[in-house]
This record gives C-alpha cells, structure tokens and sequence, in this order.
C-alpha cells in the first residue's frame, strides 16, 4: 500500500485523497459527503484488518487503525513536501510496528 501511495505521490496529477478532502470540507459528521467518505476510510481499515488476519498478525484490528494513520498521514504530508519521503518514512514505521506483533505473538507462545 505505501509503496503504491510512494508511486503517486511523484505524480504531477496528486492532489491527495479525495476521502480526506471530502471529511475537510464536509467537517459536519451527518453529512451525506462526510459519510460516505468516512465509510471508505472504514472500508479501508476493514481490509486492512483481514489482510492481517491472514497473515497473522496477533493485533491486526489496532494495527490496521494504525497503518491507516499512517498512510493518511503520509498522503496529507506528500502534498506539501511533492515527494515520496512520507510514505518512505510510513513504510518504515510501519515494518517496525509490524514487526513488533510478530515478536510479541512469538515470544507469547513460547
């Protein structure tokens, strides 16, 4: 995922997320826009979320919260820097907290 958001971001087209804009604008959480962008931004966590489940992770559901912050992080981030360095800096990040759960599942089954 980040290595995608990397690719986009040195795009002369980016402009950032249409969701996230869309939550900007539309700051009223009943509104019709604001929800429907809220939904994607949980669709994505939820997918998030299976895909470490099948991998495995031991927290995928805080895990997937957080590597979403990341990404909107780095998405927010990219369009005042113009460049790939905040989904490196996301990317990184995220290995260490993936790697954590893993060492933490590990040395909770010993």
């Amino acid at each position: 995922m980040l290595d995608a958001l990397a690719e986009r971001f040195v795009a002369d087209d980016y402009r950032g997320c249409a969701a996230i804009h869309t939550m900007v604008e539309s700051a009223d959480p009943e509104s019709p826009a604001h929800q429907v962008a809220a939904r994607h931004e949980l669709a994505t966590i939820a997918y998030l979320r299976d895909l470490l489940v099948a991998a495995g992770y031991n927290d995928a559901d805080g895990l997937a919260e957080t590597l979403n912050l990341l990404a909107d992080g780095a998405i927010i981030t990219a369009i005042r820097l113009r460049n790939a360095r905040p989904a490196e800096m996301a990317k990184g990040i995220a290995a260490d907290l993936l790697a954590r759960d893993k060492a933490g599942a590990a040395s909770a089954g010993q």
